[in-house]
Order: C-alpha cells, then structure tokens, then sequence
C-alpha cells in the first residue's frame, strides 16, 4: 500500500484536476469567441443577402415607382386603346359580332357583273355589305336583247311542279343577290352560306343607312353613256315588277 501512493506521487505521472483546470478555461473562452464571430458573420451575410434579394411585393412597389416616374411607361395599346380588348394586347374581330358598322355601297351606275364580283370578294373576307339604289344597277348590252334573254329564262321550270323549278326574281334587290349568291360556293363551303347572309339588298336608300357613307367601285363604273345601258329597274318592271 505505501508503494502505491509512492507511485502516485512521482513526478512523471500526469496531474491532477487541480493542475488541469487552469489550462482549460482559455480553450472555452477562445471557443466561445469563436462562436460569438461565426454568429456575427452569419447575421452580416443574412442581412445583406435580405438586402439584394427582396420579396416580390417590394419588386411590385419598385415597378410602381417606375411606372410613376415615368419609366417604362405601358403603350396607349395596354391601357386599353381602341384596336384592343381591355388592354390585353389582342385585336378583335371587327365582325365577330353585330356591332360593327356595314359598308354601304351605292349601287348607282354600276355595272351589275363587275359590281356582284367585287361584293363577293368582300363578302368572303368577313365584311358586311349592304347595297343601296339596286334599282340603278346597269346591264350591258341592248335593251331588247337583255329584256328577251332574262324572259327566255324565266320559262325555266319543272316539268311536274313550278314550287321545284329554280325561283326567278323580279325585284332588282333580289335580283342582284342571286347573282352575288352564284359567285360564291354557297353549296360547296359553308363559308359561302355565312357570307351570303353578310349581304343585304335595298331599292332605294333606307332612313337607317342616310348616315353612313357611300362607297362606289371605280372598277365597276360604267364607261359610257347611261343611254348605252339597261338600268335593273327597267327590266325588272318589263318582267313583273311593280313598285
């Protein structure tokens, strides 16, 4: 038993918690330092990252700002121009509905071929078209041969019953509609069928129609004298016309 606390009191042996202890407050000290600049450092890292990354409703204050300074100001499109549908940049469709406004033709010393193939180009591209003074549509050629060739075609009809025969008009409005109605697929597409129905024909100028401007065909004009001419009105009243 005496040897051992000799052995324990040798001076190569390590030292006890009284000698330790000493040494090991530094360490924490040093430690806790540590920890107080890490966490320092993360609270400087976090605020500048809070600073170059806002949320979004900061980049909504900022455009706002923008906007009202006068930088980067909205076209007169976006706000809701004419030409757009509440701002959103698209353009509608001008016949989409019945709102818009028809193209008035006046009919007036117009040649009635010319005059129905340039409607029905119109009518195919969407317009709507109403003509007015059908009465004072020109047919080319003698008087004579144009009044004998529209009655030899009246005689066509159907051998059992006259309601199957083809309709022969004797109004100019109904008259000039049938022939802009030959001059589109009106049985082939239906697209020929809606934009027949885009077409309207009146005798004269009606009261609502006043308003509007006249439009006229210098390619559907006639060249020569009206003499040289034979108005719609007059064959159309030689076939059974009556006003």
């Amino acid at each position: 038993m005496a040897e051992g606390n000799d052995a324990s009191s040798r001076p190569g042996d390590a030292p006890s918690d009284d000698a330790a202890a000493p040494s090991s407050q530094p360490v924490e000290e040093n430690k806790e330092q540590v920890l107080e600049i890490s966490l320092d450092s993360k609270k400087e890292i976090s605020a500048e990252l809070q600073e170059d990354v806002r949320p979004e409703g900061d980049l909504a204050t900022k455009s706002r700002d923008s906007d009202d300074s006068g930088v980067g100001d909205a076209p007169a499109d976006a706000a809701g121009a004419p030409g757009t549908r509440s701002g959103k940049g698209k353009t509608p469709n001008p016949h989409a509905d019945g709102t818009d406004r028809p193209i008035v033709v006046d009919a007036s010393d117009h040649i009635a071929g010319r005059l129905s193939s340039l409607v029905a180009k119109m009518l195919l591209k969407g317009n709507r078209i109403s003509l007015v003074n059908c009465e004072r549509i020109m047919i080319s050629g003698s008087r004579s041969n144009t009044i004998h060739e529209y009655r030899q075609f009246l005689k066509i009809n159907s051998i059992i019953n006259p309601k199957h025969g083809p309709v022969h008009y004797r109004r100019p409005d109904t008259v000039i509609t049938k022939m802009i109605r030959g001059m589109l697929p009106f049985e082939k597409k239906p697209s020929g069928k809606t934009s027949h129905k885009r077409l309207r024909a009146y005798v004269g100028s009606p009261r609502e129609l006043k308003p509007f401007k006249k439009v006229r065909f210098e390619k559907a004009m006639i060249t020569r004298s009206a003499s040289s001419y034979t108005t719609m009105g007059e064959l159309c009243r030689v076939i059974g016309w009556t006003e």
